[in-house]
């Protein structure tokens, strides 16, 4: 056989055997390990859009009164701010910012009566708040017939301003009654020779229904009212004839829970240029300050219920409102807090009965004992005194004064109930 025929097979197994040996074998295959998939969730609730809930407010933008209404609409806005930028209202889960609608009641009954009428029939509005002073007996029927939940900021206790005909109705403020009573603890307590007192009431109808409450109010404590309320008139600029009459009766003080800064301002001057050096116990809205400026060197032994910014025992709610309020306003001003409390009183009474239909929230008032306000924690009371049961809000009650320098002093807290 040819030798180079035996050779050609050999050379074909021996490339055959390295190319065998030089490529790896096939791994054999195994299924992939199983996962366990993680469990599906729902994704979470997407929480529903915030509403808007609209709210009337009456204050007096134009006349005589509007030196307050003016500041009570910037009051309003500044805790319509706080309450929405804490969240706003909630009623089953859903979110509300509040929208002001203001209407100016023109200082006047008949424009009272208009504008709750504009914002009733035109703009539709289920919750109203003030008006405050005396305005408020006008207002009363229009929402009692239309089911319009109304939370006052005043009452000075004259017929259909606060009983029994005004079902809708909540007064979100101490109201003349409360004034009374801290105005009254505070003399006790600070001022117990204090045994007599003329006292002094706005010309605006209700001295008739105020004078008996006065007089209870202030026996109850050992004061004497001496001979019965003087009144004068709330546009009245020169004071001097009420202090020539206040001057020759015999009391240990003056004692006008009502009125505006620039009435006891005037007050003050008339007594002072008479001789007269009795402390004069004022309980609304002045800040002592402003009466300081506006009675000149008569500006000391008088008190004012306003509240100042950082004074020890403010309610965090207080101190936030008027640290806003002045950087709102850009100066130190009055602070008022009636209308304006009432407004926060009434975002509370909504979130207690869970419900923007006002009989709803009407019919839960004779369950709901306590109630946050911008003063502090409050309470309804007021049964024996309006003739309606849980429809008085009452709210602590903080007091500086001028002293016999003029100096500003703090005057302390005090706890209000209305009977």
């Amino acid at each position: 056989m040819n030798k180079k025929l035996l050779l050609i097979p050999l050379a074909l197994l021996l490339a055959l055997s390295l190319i065998a040996i030089g490529c790896p074998s096939t791994p054999e295959t195994t299924a992939p390990p199983t996962t366990t998939a993680p469990p599906t969730t729902a994704p979470p609730p997407t929480e529903p859009p915030v509403k808007q809930l609209e709210i009337g407010v009456l204050v007096a933008t134009t006349g005589w009164f509007s030196s307050a209404g003016l500041l009570e609409q910037e009051e309003c806005e500044v805790v319509t701010e706080m309450i929405n930028d804490a969240g706003g209202i909630t009623v089953d889960g859903q979110r509300y910012e509040i929208v002001l609608l203001f209407e100016d009641l023109k200082s006047s009954h008949e424009g009272v009566l208009a504008a709750t009428n504009k914002l009733i029939y035109d703009e539709g509005v289920k919750f109203i708040v003030g008006p405050s002073a005396f305005w408020s007996a006008a207002t009363g029927p229009l929402c009692e017939e239309n089911k319009v939940f109304n939370v006052i900021g005043f009452c000075v206790n004259t017929p259909g301003e606060l009983d029994e005909t005004t079902t809708y109705r909540v007064l979100g403020f101490n109201g003349t009654m409360g004034l009374i009573t801290g105005l009254i603890e505070y003399i006790s307590t600070a001022q117990p020779e204090i045994k007599s007192v003329v006292a002094l009431n706005p010309e605006d109808g209700s001295d008739v229904y105020l004078q008996p409450l006065f007089k209870k109010a202030l026996g109850d404590k050992g004061i004497d009212m001496v001979g019965d309320l003087v009144g004068y008139s709330l546009e009245l600029v020169d004071f001097t004839p009420i202090a020539q009459k206040i001057g020759q009766m015999d009391a240990d003080a003056i004692f006008v829970p009502n009125g505006l800064d620039f009435h006891i301002a005037s007050l003050l001057k008339g007594m002072r240029e008479q001789g007269d050096e009795r402390w004069v116990f004022y309980s609304s809205v002045a800040l002592v300050s402003k009466l300081k400026e506006l009675a000149g060197p008569a500006g000391y032994k008088v008190t004012s219920g306003t509240a100042l910014p950082g004074n020890p025992g403010n309610a965090a709610s207080l101190d936030e409102f008027i640290n806003r309020y002045y950087e709102k306003s850009g100066e130190v001003r009055s602070i008022i807090l009636q209308s304006s409390n009432a407004l926060y009183v009434l975002a509370q009474l909504i979130e207690q009965a869970q419900s923007l239909d006002p009989t709803v929230v009407k019919d839960a008032l004779p369950n709901i004992d306590e109630v946050e306000t911008v003063w502090g924690p409050g309470h309804l009371c007021g049964e024996e005194t309006y003739g309606i049961r849980n429809h008085a809000v009452c709210h602590p009650y903080s007091l500086q004064y001028l002293d016999e320098n003029g100096e500003i002093q703090f005057g302390g807290w005090f706890e209000v109930h209305v009977p």
